[in-house]
């Protein structure tokens, strides 16, 4: 079990690639830290001004001013905003468009968890594209 401002797993500094930071309550952030790959290390943020140096940042409740902090904080992370289930798409297009790599709706640990590892998987791969000369995402 994942407790407030404290790691993951047996030796959460050991050979760590990616840090996750969780931000938000537990009930808008699920407890994924045993689903994610063993060398990462997830930690729970109460707020966004607390996360520093993270790879992945997953904000609960997201709205488009905590996404573009986010990413203003956290320039290099991969940023997941949970969202409501419910939430219309226009919503969701604000997330994008406020600097979210990912939105997701609230849901099972499971399914949060394999958003993280898609969204950060692809952030990889148009950061080692982009690395190539010439190359632009598309606008």
């Amino acid at each position: 079990m994942l407790t407030p401002d404290a790691t993951s797993g047996p030796h959460p500094t050991t050979g760590t690639h990616v840090h996750v930071a969780l931000v938000g309550s537990r009930t808008d952030v699920a407890d994924i830290a045993s689903l994610l790959p063993r060398r990462w290390r997830a930690t729970r943020y109460h707020r966004l001004s607390l996360v520093d140096d993270a790879d992945i940042v997953v904000l609960g409740s997201a709205t488009s001013d905590r996404v573009a902090a986010a990413r203003l904080l956290n320039p290099t992370a991969t940023i997941v905003a949970v969202i409501d289930p419910r939430a219309a798409v226009a919503f969701l297009v604000q997330m994008m468009r406020a600097g979210a790599d990912a939105c997701v709706r609230a849901g099972t640990s499971a399914w949060l968890a394999e958003q993280v590892l898609a969204a950060h998987q692809f952030r990889g791969r148009q950061t080692r594209l982009a690395s190539h000369r010439g190359w632009r995402p598309a606008a």
